[in-house]
């Protein structure tokens, strides 16, 4: 675990020790707590902090309200 104040926007997703099963479980940890699905295709985009945020943020946008 990596303290919340070491954890940026522009950190990398593999430097943070997310190797490819974490970021797989994180991602899903994230689509079952808002209820959205992020799209397979842009998971493997997934690079950093900031990319996280903003793919659940268009998927968010496009589930629109509940």
């Amino acid at each position: 675990m990596i303290p919340e104040t070491e954890v940026r926007l522009d950190s990398e997703l593999e430097s943070l020790g997310m190797g490819s099963l974490e970021q797989i479980e994180c991602i899903m940890a994230i689509e079952d707590e808002l209820e959205v699905e992020l799209p397979i295709a842009d998971l493997r985009k997934l690079r950093t902090v900031s990319d996280v945020v903003e793919a659940v943020r268009q998927a968010t946008a496009d589930a629109g309200p509940h």
